[in-house]
């Protein structure tokens, strides 16, 4: 069986409040948590990243009816979207996070590195850990 996903990046809205992004966080972590959809939402310095994976037709609706047309974010670059037979975060310790403190940042940057499975493994780790050696340095609090 294979599994589909998007990653992606985008710049949050500059009104995005700290309670609303909260809120986003807590929706999406719920959402994808009910829905079967694994993956990460990370925020640092203004810019979201997401990896989205599951069923094709699911991830797909979400990221072009849902994520695509939200006010609370522009900008939004696809980094990847395809499928693949081992999802990235197969097994992770929860389905689906929203990463909001520097220890759960270095537990996805410990699994990434550890779980060698992607396709491309180190195209995705040069896209993905930049990005989190920003977010554990950014002095933006949730």
């Amino acid at each position: 069986m294979t599994t589909y996903e998007i990653c992606y990046l985008s710049k949050a809205s500059p009104c995005l409040t700290n309670d609303e992004l909260k809120i986003v966080l807590e929706e999406t972590t719920h959402f994808n948590n009910n829905n079967g959809i694994t993956g990460v939402l990370l925020f640092s310095s203004g810019t979201f990243f997401q990896v989205l994976e599951g069923d094709e037709t699911q991830i797909t609706h979400l990221f072009y009816n849902k994520i695509m047309k939200d006010s609370r974010h522009s900008d939004i670059y696809t980094i990847l979207q395809k499928s693949t037979k081992i999802p990235f975060f197969q097994g992770y310790s929860s389905k689906f996070v929203a990463i909001q403190n520097k220890i759960e940042i270095n537990q996805i940057k410990e699994y990434i590195i550890k779980h060698n499975i992607q396709d491309d493994p180190k195209r995705f780790r040069r896209l993905l850990i930049p990005y989190l050696t920003t977010a554990l340095t950014s002095s933006q609090a949730f």
